[in-house]
């Protein structure tokens, strides 16, 4: 990898034991043009060696025959440091041979001193500036793959920039997919100031820049290189577009680096909680607080939602999604909203595929596609809608028969309803009644009304009748059985559930 240079720019070193070849060659073209820096120059092998290992230049002129040290020996040393380092040869006519003999030591070529004019050193340039750029394009790439390795499959293989310990990842999240992935080029093209660093394409939303911070003094600094970068990625973003940042520490070495690439993405998810935020730092989470909801209170909230689900009244499902939702932004707890955002996303879609209807997406992509709203407000607002909207396709799918049905039990739930009454409204025989109405909704016509008056005792429940009366009001002859069905419906007694809903 090149040296901190000019942006772009092929770090050069002349070493010549002449000072008017030195001073000829640096003034001969406009270096910086053809896009060449020199960084540094010596007159002999011994000094050339020494400037080579504190600049690292990846390009180096030197005359075959100096004092102390030759060319030559001077350029198996640094061929032996760094294989990819690319070497011209300066000779005289007498040293020709010489200097072709060199070719075979891996030299790239060789210039003859009286014969080099601006449009040969150009010439020349351009043949080495094709095969470092190439060269470096393929090293990129190989470094991009192993890191990538590292931060999501745990393999750490020939990680030496991390072991140095001068890197923090800022992860960047754009708010829609990029199905081209040509968004990766154009993120390393904009962000041309950055230099030693790495960009790791993710997938097509999530991008990992490793930036080299060993020059960097403190967060206050590493908080204007990281706006700086976000203003580059905000401005590729498509018109309306949400982009986010996340920012870590530096990475210590004490954890994988597919730990600390976890870490960094949890930061992310503090979009869902706090509007207008862009950028998010690991140093002002550190002290974030926990919920104190218990994991008991969690699997409550699961347990009454799937209860909704069974009974399937719209209205009563969406009241538990705004409990979840409800809960999640109070406790801005990631491990309880991970668990949510999934066990909702799945019943969605089970729900969906249950009652046939159509649906392009996997379970997978039903929740990401729950993800990619701007906040929590915004997901709790899709989640009801296609809640609302599949109950709404259900119920306008019943059958007339069906629905005449639906209607009579909820007209007569507080009284005894038999199979021959079912099948009276809805005009067929009662095993064709049976199997019509199990196969529209879903369950048996006894189920159905058992769960519809379980609904309405909870409802009273609530609004504080008692048991004996909640019993006879949905349709039960004694406390005892009304009681017992409830316990196994809801699952606790009418009294506990009192004590629970206040």
């Amino acid at each position: 990898m090149r040296g901190k240079v000019g942006m772009d720019m092929i770090s050069v070193m002349i070493v010549d034991d002449e000072y008017i070849v030195r001073e000829d060659l640096k003034t001969l073209i406009d270096w910086e043009k053809e896009g060449f820096q020199i960084v540094a120059e010596a007159e002999n092998g011994v000094r050339g060696l020494g400037m080579y290992r504190q600049f690292r230049p990846q390009l180096i002129f030197a005359d075959i025959k100096m004092p102390v040290m030759d060319g030559l020996a001077m350029s198996q040393k640094i061929l032996e440091e760094n294989p990819e380092t690319k070497i011209i040869l300066l000779t005289a006519y007498s040293d020709f041979d010489y200097a072709r003999k060199a070719m075979e030591q891996e030299i790239h070529s060789y210039l003859l001193k009286h014969e080099i004019d601006e449009e040969s050193l150009i010439r020349e340039l351009g043949r080495v500036k094709e095969v470092i750029e190439g060269n470096e394009l393929r090293w990129r790439k190989e470094r991009s793959r192993l890191i990538r390795l590292a931060l999501l499959e745990e393999k750490e293989d020939g990680l030496e920039e991390l072991s140095r310990g001068t890197m923090c990842m800022a992860l960047a999240f754009f708010g829609q997919d990029d199905e081209g992935r040509m968004r990766q080029e154009e993120i390393r093209k904009e962000i041309s100031f950055m230099d030693n660093e790495y960009l790791i394409e993710i997938d097509g939303q999530e991008y990992a820049l490793l930036l080299d911070v060993s020059g960097i003094k403190g967060e206050r600094e590493l908080e204007s290189r990281a706006r700086q970068i976000y203003d580059v990625l905000k401005g590729m973003a498509a018109k309306g577009e949400d982009v986010f940042l996340a920012v870590s520490k530096g990475y210590s070495g004490k954890e994988s680096p597919a730990s600390w690439y976890r870490r960094t993405q949890r930061l992310l998810k503090y979009r869902y909680f706090e509007k207008g935020s862009e950028i998010f730092y690991a140093w002002d989470y550190e002290k974030e607080e926990e919920s104190d909801r218990s994991e008991q209170h969690f699997y409550e909230l699961i347990r009454n939602f799937q209860k909704a689900l069974q009974e399937k009244e719209i209205e009563n499902v969406c009241r538990q999604l705004d409990d979840i939702f409800e809960e999640m932004k109070e406790s801005r707890n990631l491990d309880y909203f991970d668990k949510m955002v999934r066990f909702l996303g799945m019943s969605l879609w089970n729900e969906k595929v249950a009652f046939e209807k159509e649906t392009h997406l996997t379970p997978e992509e039903m929740i990401g596609t729950m993800k990619k709203v701007r906040d929590i407000d915004d997901m709790a607002k899709w989640v009801r809608n296609e809640f609302r909207q599949l109950y709404h396709d259900i119920q306008n799918n019943y059958s007339p028969r069906v629905r005449h049905a639906l209607r009579y039990i909820k007209d007569n739930y507080n009284k005894d309803i038999t199979l021959a009454q079912i099948a009276e409204v809805m005009e067929i025989s009662e095993i064709y009644a049976s199997t019509y109405f199990k196969k529209e909704v879903g369950m048996s016509y006894l189920r159905y009304l058992t769960e519809y008056r379980m609904k309405v005792a909870k409802e009273l429940i609530e609004k504080g009748y008692k048991v004996y009366e909640i019993s006879e009001m949905v349709g039960y002859q004694t406390v005892q059985y009304f009681t017992t069905m409830f316990k196994k419906y809801v699952g606790c007694t009418p009294k506990e559930y009192y004590n629970q809903a206040r």
